[in-house]
């Protein structure tokens, strides 16, 4: 007889009425199904009974009896029958469990197509774009700080006047909107590559692509003015007739070599780039160079925008204002020093100006303040302005220029919407210190310094102790370490028993600084030499003498100055010299970005430019640039092993330490040594005596 086990069941009315269950098929959704419940069948018979009540003889209750067909225990084995028919009954279910997972296994899958997925891939991502410049007009101002309408301005003027075009996966609506993304909200390029699917190769194709368009159209949107249209009245301007806007320098932090740093860090100790930028009354730039060094000052770049081949020019009998950075010459009005000058130092004391230079301060403060304005209406919307970016400085450059022609492109469209941003470029205005409160607290400093004359003595002793420290790496990005200044002035003492401190000796190296500076800067100019008999310069004719002095105004008095120790200043202070070689206009970057391309730009700044991948360039002959680029590595290796040539300084320096040489001897030996290095290196390794007899016989050969 087979075991079972009674299991209460639900009530009469609650049993469900028998149906006759479909045939399992195959080819029926319910197959698999069926054939599970099919498996239990045979492992567990179930049959319903009435049996009669205990309670009630008349009333019976609904049994259900299930019968598993298997041995019972062992009479041996002191085990419940119920919990082990159980067990026996579950572990029938797990083994059908795994019959029909490894039925449902055997179905065949949908295979996706490649194709088919890329597509979607591309669509998906072309949608998120489009949802940032199709959206709503404040969405898109948030994410691409442009407005739809000026966003489809940018786009049809890069399409029609700068050449962009579509590509096969790319539109020029998503190139823009990449380049904003980028600029606007200081975007990552892997991060763009993790959202919308793109490889950095691409991502950094169309950036250039777009950015090399954007400075093509600086002859449009920055230009200089026209000195005859009639400007209209404005209570802020009407003080200052004849003035066409008012110009200033700015910081913004760049990322440069740590070779570089030190002539890039600025009086905050921070890495930046000085951006001279010149605005109107209505916070257009008329002019923007960007690139100096953060240490230089800000009336040494207006002296180089004004001597450059896209210069800054100046209207007869017009001005511009400018703070007390600048010189009070003809073209620019500064105000007057140690005399309260800054708007937030007239709102913190609240009084009313008490003098008439107080009164002309206060006026020219709040005119000249549409260029701190207009400098931080540009931070406020380009994001990459406010902090270093990831870029090599030259990009970093040309993104600045490119950021001042979109402010530029969008000051009459969306002036609106950017007065939301004016609020807060005003509160932190406001709340900044004035820039210039340290220069004139160091003007006052300055005039209440004790004054210690210095002459050849003193400067010698002061030159070897720099020279000593430097040897031994003393010398700082930002200056000398501290124990320097301390041997400096101790040494000072006891050589020429004369009374200095530290603010005397940092005076005098920022002479020696500022000597080497001007001189090093003639020495490189054709038509100047050094006498180092008369320790001054050598000028060829005084024609020469005046076209430099009238482009560089520091040089006027060294013509005839006597500056004795030259060696010993090339050696401590040819480091760290500001020289503008970075400094680039819109119009300056945009041609050399045609040059790297190969394209040819008019003067209006149109391009006909090629929208061919250079990837598929370079794929068309990969064997010949292969080699092409292992022949560029070799000859790049080669010429940094060769020697490189002297300065004509060291050449004379070196022929200054031989005695007996006659000057017509000297210059022979002069025009050997500087032009072949491999000599001039070979007679420095020679001993100082031995030096002569070689030079003569390189002569006679």
């Amino acid at each position: 007889p087979l075991p079972s086990f009674a299991v209460p069941a639900p009530s009469p009315s609650a049993c469900p009425r028998r149906q006759a269950l479909p045939s399992p098929s195959a080819s029926s959704p319910l197959s698999s199904a069926a054939a599970v419940c099919l498996a239990i069948c045979l492992c567990v018979r179930v049959s319903w009974s009435r049996s009669p009540s205990a309670s009630s003889p008349s009333s019976s209750a609904a049994v259900v009896r299930l019968s598993v067909p298997i041995a019972a225990p062992p009479a041996s084995h002191h085990v419940d029958p119920v919990i082990y028919y159980a067990f026996k009954c579950r572990l029938a279910v797990s083994i059908m469990a795994i019959i029909a997972n490894r039925y449902q296994r055997r179905r065949p899958r949908h295979i996706v197509d490649p194709e088919e997925a890329l597509e979607r891939n591309v669509e998906g991502r072309k949608q998120m774009l489009r949802n940032l410049y199709q959206g709503s007009n404040i969405y898109c101002y948030n994410s691409l700080r442009l407005t739809k309408r000026s966003f489809g301005d940018l786009c049809a003027i890069l399409r029609v006047r700068c050449g962009l075009q579509d590509t096969l996966n790319v539109s020029v609506e998503e190139k823009v909107a990449i380049f904003l993304l980028i600029v606007g909200q200081d975007t990552k390029m892997r991060l763009i590559q993790s959202t919308y699917g793109w490889s950095l190769e691409p991502i950094s194709r169309h950036f250039n692509e777009v950015l090399r368009g954007i400075l093509s159209l600086s002859h449009e949107f920055i230009k200089l003015p026209d000195p005859a249209v009639v400007l209209p009245e404005d209570p802020k301007w009407k003080w200052f007739e004849d003035c066409l806007g008012a110009l200033d320098g700015t910081h913004i932090d760049v990322n440069v070599p740590l070779a570089d740093q030190g002539r890039y860090r600025n009086r905050k100790q921070r890495i930046t780039t000085n951006v001279l930028g010149v605005c109107d009354r209505h916070m257009k730039f008329l002019y923007v160079l960007a690139g100096w060094e953060g240490s230089a000052s800000d009336s040494r770049i207006l002296r180089d925008a004004m001597s450059r081949e896209d210069a800054f020019v100046v209207p007869s009998g017009k001005y511009y204002l400018g703070d007390a950075g600048y010189s009070n010459a003809l073209g620019f009005l500064t105000p007057y020093r140690s005399t309260r000058y800054h708007l937030n130092e007239w709102a913190a004391q609240g009084n009313n100006p008490t003098t008439a230079r107080e009164l002309y301060n206060l006026r020219h403060a709040t005119a000249r303040n549409v260029v701190e304005r207009t400098f931080g209406l540009l931070k406020m919307r380009w994001a990459i302005l406010r902090t270093s970016s990831y870029f090599d400085l030259e990009t970093q450059i040309r993104i600045i220029n490119a950021c001042c022609i979109l402010h530029n492109f969008l000051r009459d469209r969306q002036r609106d919407m950017d007065d939301q941003l004016m609020e807060q470029v005003d509160s932190e205005i406001s709340a900044a210190p004035a820039e210039n409160q340290g220069e004139m607290s160091m003007i006052t400093q300055k005039s209440s310094r004790g004054y210690v004359p210095w002459n050849d003595e003193m400067d010698k002793v002061l030159l070897d102790t720099f020279v000593e420290y430097f040897n031994k790496g003393d010398r700082c990005q930002n200056g000398w370490k501290p124990h320097v200044y301390t041997a400096a002035v101790k040494n000072v003492r006891e050589k020429c028993n004369v009374n200095i401190t530290k603010s005397n000796i940092d005076s005098r190296s920022k002479t020696f600084d500022k000597h080497y500076h001007v001189i090093s800067s003639l020495l490189s100019t054709s038509g100047f030499g050094w006498d180092w008999e008369k320790n001054k310069l050598k000028v060829d004719s005084d024609s020469v003498w005046d076209d430099y002095v009238e482009r560089n105004k520091d040089a006027k008095g060294y013509r005839h100055k006597i500056v004795k120790f030259w060696d010993l200043l090339s050696v401590v202070y040819n480091k760290d010299q500001t020289n503008g070689e970075a400094a680039r206009t819109a119009a300056e970057s945009s041609k050399e970005m045609a040059r790297e391309i190969g394209t040819s730009k008019d003067p209006a700044g149109s391009t006909s430019t090629t929208t061919s991948s250079l990837k598929r360039q370079r794929s068309d002959d990969s064997f010949n640039s292969l080699w092409s680029e292992k022949l560029d590595m070799l000859t790049a290796t080669l010429k940094d092993d060769a020697p490189k040539l002297p300065s004509s300084v060291e050449v004379l320096a070196a022929l200054q330490e031989i005695e007996g040489l006659d000057e017509d001897t000297e210059l022979e030996l002069y025009d050997i040594l500087t032009e072949n290095a491999r000599k001039f290196e070979s007679m420095m390794a020679l001993p100082v005596e031995r030096r002569k007899r070689w030079l003569m016989k390189q002569l006679r050969k």
